[in-house]
């Protein structure tokens, strides 16, 4: 996980992405879709290099822009204002185009990291309907790349059963992304059904976490 204008040294690419050598032969970068376009920049070089190695590229946001939030925070509780879905469609949009015009290609966005659970750190809380709301109403308009919901904390089905069932909503994502922290991954014939490819998005283990794995 690459977060806002951190990146890998060449050498640290080497060995995420490499296929020789110690080289671990990664497919896939996630990096974080800052809640900043100032912080875009920092990040290009980095896709740019991920691409050249032919590796699929793909974006979360943590946060929307703060201003578009109830509690206006990138941080801690607080959901997108509904008057501002399109907006933060835009925006991803934006962010999208902004990497492609410096020759840096985003293959996959998401529509949010972890949408069921409050933290208090970056984030952004979203209701099973409002990520229905935003799939079937906006991520429609997203383009330029596939697109990924809901990459849930807890692989929750109900994020996206709704979406798969609508048949407007199931036609604006691509991919059903979700994280197994205190769930596990299991199957989910609805997606496979609908022709929706599962990929779990993240995984995390440390002392204090070990557990949720």
């Amino acid at each position: 996980m690459i977060w806002g204008s951190d990146f890998l040294t060449p050498a640290e690419m080497e060995m995420a992405f490499g296929t020789t050598g110690s080289g671990l032969g990664l497919s896939i970068l996630r990096i974080r879709l800052s809640s900043d376009r100032n912080e875009w920049g920092g990040l290009v070089n980095i896709v740019r290099d991920a691409n050249a190695r032919g590796v699929k590229v793909m974006a979360s946001p943590w946060s929307p822009p703060a201003i578009w939030k109830s509690n206006y925070s990138i941080n801690g509780g607080g959901f997108l204002l509904h008057q501002h879905y399109a907006d933060f469609a835009n925006y991803i949009n934006e962010f999208i185009t902004f990497m492609a015009s410096r020759g840096a290609v985003m293959d996959f966005v998401s529509i949010q990291n972890e949408p069921d659970i409050q933290v208090s750190y970056e984030g952004c809380e979203y209701t099973i309907e409002e990520m229905f709301n935003f799939v079937r109403n906006h991520a429609g308009s997203i383009q330029g790349a596939r697109v990924m919901a809901a990459e849930s904390f807890n692989f929750k089905h109900s994020y996206t059963d709704q979406i798969l069932n609508d048949p407007v909503a199931v036609n604006n994502i691509d991919i059903v992304g979700f994280h197994i922290y205190g769930g596990g991954r299991h199957s989910y014939p609805l997606a496979e059904q609908k022709g929706k490819p599962l990929w779990m998005t993240e995984h995390l283990y440390n002392l204090d976490y070990r557990d949720w794995e």
